[in-house]
């Protein structure tokens, strides 16, 4: 898959971002986004950005503008870092709380350097040189692991990050040691020292991810490039820009941040390299950069941090020009797919609704040119016009909205001229007849749905909203005029 296969959109200061350096990016159990900016904590809902800022005369606000990291806890919480300590975010009231208290009350009182929430919502506190604190999300019950060297306890030395893979909670030492605890009895039961025997190894800020396979991938701002452990082998590897274990090369030594989508695919954040993207099935590597007369590339090529969502969005935070963010239904069609439409003799490409069907077949909905269908393997296309001498023809060629039923059907609505059912043979039509109340309301039809028991949901502009029953063909209108409740 080549760069112009990855098209992004931006948000940037212009669109309501307090700055455009972002150093972390998370999305909260409420569906909020979170940037951490060098200036101002972002709130993000999808439509535009509510700021968080310092206000010395106000106890309650962000602590510093510089915010570097956002969590959540199981009390829905929010833990933020900033460059003036942490702080902790209440959604109810939008007051930020001072996070000692809170730490107190979880019996913490020794000074927290850095906190981490696992996938459980237990809340680790990491103090310097003496060890972690774990206050459990469920019990409350606070316990501590001193770095005293003993056997099944932590090793001394500086800690500079920690994650979890399936079994194990994994302490990454700023020297390359990493210990490995068991969830199950909270004991160290490995260390590995691997990275920490290689050259330059004694870096200040190593960092760990866990992909879905539990292999662990250890990286730094620093040039230091990536070390890859393979937990099934037990076997290390090393990338970089000179020197590589595997068939390719990272495009920058430096690496701020790893994550992992939902198609398996790795996406690593570099400095002044833009994105890698390594498909470990493949055993290949994509790399993506910033184009400067291409609006739809990243935007830039200095990348802070990636966040995967539940939605298969990522996001991006760039060094200096804001936010990109990236899905496969933001642009259904890259530009060397317009071509295609070429090929249709009498096809206008001026779109209003896309969808795919069980077979993973597009469906087009023109304004004006009719329906185009895409073949999911061989990319043939069909178009379906209307034509007045066949009846079973597109009742027209001007369609509104599009739904692929669990049965194989495409339900059509047009503008004007009501709505088609088709079964890959023939249209069906239904139009509206002011003396049948069991006909469509509306010939102008501006959303259909099917729900779980295979009703069809009719939006029209002008008769309400309809369900449809296919089985015995009767109409439920709602509307003003009707008494009939959802």
């Amino acid at each position: 898959m080549g760069q112009s296969s990855w098209l992004f959109k931006q948000l940037e200061v212009r669109d309501g971002l307090s700055h455009n350096q972002i150093n972390h990016i998370f999305k909260d159990s409420s569906g909020f986004m979170w940037f951490s900016t060098a200036s101002g904590l972002n709130r993000y809902d999808g439509y535009k950005f509510k700021v968080f800022f310092h206000n010395p005369n106000d106890e309650y606000s962000l602590p510093d503008n510089l915010v570097s990291s956002v969590q959540e806890d199981a009390n829905g919480r929010l833990w933020i870092q900033t460059a003036n300590g942490y702080t902790v975010f209440n959604p109810e009231k939008e007051k930020f709380e001072k996070s000692a208290m809170l730490l107190q009350e979880m019996g913490i009182v020794n000074p927290v350097d850095l906190i981490f929430i696992d996938n459980d919502k237990n809340v680790w506190c990491y103090v310097t040189a003496s060890g972690f604190y774990r206050y459990h999300a469920g019990s409350g019950q606070l316990m501590f692991f001193a770095q005293n060297g003993q056997p099944g306890n932590l090793s001394s030395g500086p800690i500079t990050d920690f994650t979890e893979s399936e079994n194990d909670y994994l302490f990454v030492f700023q020297s390359g040691l990493i210990q490995f605890m068991d969830k199950s009895n909270l004991r160290i039961h490995h260390s590995d020292s691997y990275v920490q025997h290689q050259q330059h190894a004694n870096a200040q800020s190593l960092q760990a991810f866990v992909d879905s396979d539990n292999d662990l991938w250890i990286y730094s701002d620093m040039p230091l490039g990536t070390w890859y452990y393979k937990a099934r082998q037990k076997e290390w590897k090393a990338v970089g820009s000179r020197k590589s274990n595997f068939p390719f090369f990272l495009s920058s030594d430096m690496i701020q941040d790893i994550e992992q989508d939902s198609a398996g695919l790795i996406w690593m954040a570099t400095d002044h390299g833009g994105i890698d993207i390594i498909d470990k099935k493949a055993n290949k590597l994509t790399n993506l950069q910033n184009q400067p007369y291409d609006e739809r590339s990243i935007a830039h090529n200095s990348i802070n941090c990636i966040y995967a969502d539940q939605e298969d969005m990522i996001w991006v935070g760039t060094y200096k020009n804001g936010i990109s963010y990236y899905s496969e239904s933001i642009y259904k069609f890259g530009i060397e797919h317009l071509h295609y439409f070429n090929k249709i003799d009498n096809f206008k490409p001026d779109v209003n609704s896309i969808i795919k069907d069980q077979e993973n077949h597009i469906w087009i909905g023109s304004n004006g040119s009719g329906l185009v269908r895409i073949h999911a393997k061989s990319e043939s296309y069909h178009l379906y016009g209307h034509d007045p001498i066949n009846n079973s023809s597109l009742t027209s060629n001007v369609i509104v909205s599009l739904c692929a039923a669990k049965n194989g059907k495409i339900w059509i609505g047009t503008y004007l001229s009501g709505m088609d059912c088709f079964d890959g043979k023939k249209f069906v039509h239904y139009r509206h007849d002011p003396n049948n109340p069991n006909s469509l309301a509306n010939d102008n039809v501006w959303s259909i749905v099917e729900d779980r028991s295979g009703m069809i949901w009719i939006g029209t502009l002008g008769g309400g909203l309809q369900r449809f029953n296919p089985g015995n063909g009767q109409f439920t209108t709602f509307n003003n005029s009707t008494r009939q409740q959802l």
